[in-house]
């Protein structure tokens, strides 16, 4: 080391401040910034990163604590501050750490992640990233458990182009990175229809105290007002109370209140489905809400918008683009909804199917929505967007993905998978899946043998097997013999695989044979999903050919 020259360092690893400190912070950090340099608008934690790169050399790793907000923000400036830490310090490896914020972290007020750079052989132009997800024994030994399936990776240049993409990637899978783009590329977005009849989301009245009340609010005296809890699904109130105070902290501009107005409360309380109505007479909404005037014309197409709002496909989008919805608050904001892709209403206000959702939007007024309710309005809007059977796995498991922000959700994720609930449903997804393949030759199908194993038994196990003849897909479930230790010996002399000793270091395996595959995987019910069939399926293929090839 020369004298005067600073020091460089092998290993870097640190957990630097999340905080914010408001504007004035933002403003002295931005002061303070080399030219063309790239600054995260809230917290320090990136510049840290920037700081310790000038005692680092070009091999030097780090391991970096951070918060998850700039990596998953809707901000193009967070966004482009995070891209720009990656791209000088690939290859790198995200790991999201949002989901165990509760016991991890107790007293932070961000969600987190861990920056792993130059630690492992890896193409400089992808990033891994891996999503840590909860479950009670993790919670109970304050450790965490990863399996394949939590890992994955992107490509810098596709994040550049979608800054979505990281959020897809660490909340979904392949399929849903495939659906969302197929999506993306047959619609526009609602914000550009909003924009289209001279609209846009604006936020509510927020009253403040009374030193805070210094703006006239005469204007909006004798409407009725909508405060935080008197929203339900698709239902307004009667004899909501009238406005009648001088002034507010933000009354907002008369125009803001007028009907037709499409309302969305900000904050989810106990369901993933947003909560969403129209409002046909003029009403002031408190900042609990944001809402749209649509002008009488597209009323229709208020309802219409209510009911997709509050399928399952918004909650599966929103799941894997919003940048807080799943990673750290249960809210909504205005550009996680402005993005939403929906069909020409022109043509789908009075199609058939736009046509059935809007009266189903009617009929769901007033009433406690029942499932079946739930699964009639999610069928509708799927045939709306021409989502085919396969890709309707992917859209339902996202919603059972979103309920996992609650305990109750996350704790029956973590729940023993059942052969009823879980491994039939994973099977003929599985069977549906690998059709597709078999399809061109019609020569083949598979079927299904579903190992009866013990409730509390710690994997479950679901064998396919290839059959010679154009049978249709069956799915049996029996009863081994002997208990799991031996089952396992058994599959593992039967296929010459030692099943045991990699089920340490897997968690998850797939074990192939020339006329079939066995599927062994921990018992929890979220390694059973329909989409994690549709993955194996995509596996086994890439695999096989793979195995060809060879």
């Amino acid at each position: 080391m020369v004298k005067g020259e600073r020091r460089q360092f092998d290993l870097i690893v640190g957990n630097p401040p999340w905080t914010f400190k408001g504007k004035k912070g933002t403003a002295e950090r931005r002061r303070r910034r080399s030219p063309g340099e790239s600054l995260q608008p809230r917290g320090e934690g990136l510049d840290f990163v920037i700081r310790a790169m000038d005692f680092a050399h070009e091999r030097t790793r780090y391991g970096i604590v951070l918060s998850a907000m700039p990596f998953f923000a809707g901000s193009k400036t967070g966004a482009a501050a995070a891209r720009s830490i990656i791209s000088k310090l690939s290859p790198a490896t995200l790991v999201n750490l949002a989901p165990l914020i509760r016991w991890l972290f107790p007293t932070a007020k961000m969600p987190a992640v861990v920056l792993l750079a130059r630690c492992r052989a890896q193409p400089k132009d992808r990033l891994t990233v891996v999503n840590i997800p909860w479950s009670p024994s993790g919670e109970r030994s304050q450790s965490f458990e990863i399996s394949p399936s939590d890992i994955t990776s992107m490509g810098l240049a596709d994040w550049e182009k979608d800054p979505e993409l990281i959020k897809t990637t660490a909340f979904g899978t392949s399929r849903d990175v495939l659906l969302l783009n197929d999506i993306r590329s047959r619609y526009s977005t609602l914000d550009q229809w909003l924009t289209s009849i001279g609209s846009a989301w604006r936020d509510g009245l927020i009253l403040g105290k009374s030193p805070q009340r210094t703006r006239s609010a005469g204007h909006l005296r004798g409407l009725e007002i909508l405060t935080t809890k008197e929203l339900s699904h698709f239902t307004l109130p009667a004899g909501l109370k009238k406005f009648y105070e001088a002034r507010a902290q933000w009354p907002r501009a008369r125009e803001t209140y007028k009907a037709p107005l499409l309302l969305i409360k900000e904050f989810l309380k106990s369901s993933p489905r947003p909560v969403t109505a129209v409002s046909d007479h003029d009403l002031i909404y408190t900042d609990a809400y944001f809402g749209a005037s649509l002008g009488h014309k597209h009323q229709n197409e208020g309802y219409l918008l209510s009911a997709i709002l509050s399928s399952s496909f918004a909650v599966w989008f929103f799941l894997m683009t919003a940048s807080e919805f799943g990673l750290w608050k249960r809210r909504l904001l205005t550009n996680d909804v402005g993005l939403l892709p929906i069909p020409n209403f022109s043509k789908i206000a009075e199609s058939a199917t736009g046509r059935k959702i809007i009266a189903l939007e009617k009929q769901l007024r007033g009433q406690l929505v029942s499932a079946n309710g739930w699964r009639k309005l999610d069928r509708l809007v799927s045939d709306l967007y021409e989502i085919d059977e396969i890709d309707r796995l992917i859209v339902d498991n996202g919603l059972r993905r979103a309920e996992w922000q609650w305990k109750e959700g996350r704790e029956r994720a973590s729940g023993p998978a059942t052969i009823q609930d879980d491994l039939k449903p994973y099977a003929s997804a599985f069977l549906s899946g690998i059709g597709t393949w078999f399809q061109a030759s019609n020569k083949r199908t598979m079927r299904a043998e579903i190992f009866d194993l013990p409730r509390f038994s710690p994997l479950r196990i679901i064998r396919f097997v290839l059959q010679s003849h154009p049978e249709l897909p069956s799915i049996e479930v029996f009863e081994p013999q002997g208990d799991l230790a031996r089952i396992i010996k058994q599959i593992g002399t039967r296929l010459n695989v030692p099943v045991a000793s990699s089920l340490i270091g897997e968690r998850e395996l797939r074990v192939h044979a020339r006329d079939e595959v066995v599927i062994i995987k921990p018992a929890a019910r979220r390694f059973w999903m329909e989409v994690s069939a549709l993955e194996d399926v995509d596996a086994v293929v890439a695999e096989s050919f793979a195995g060809d090839s060879k």
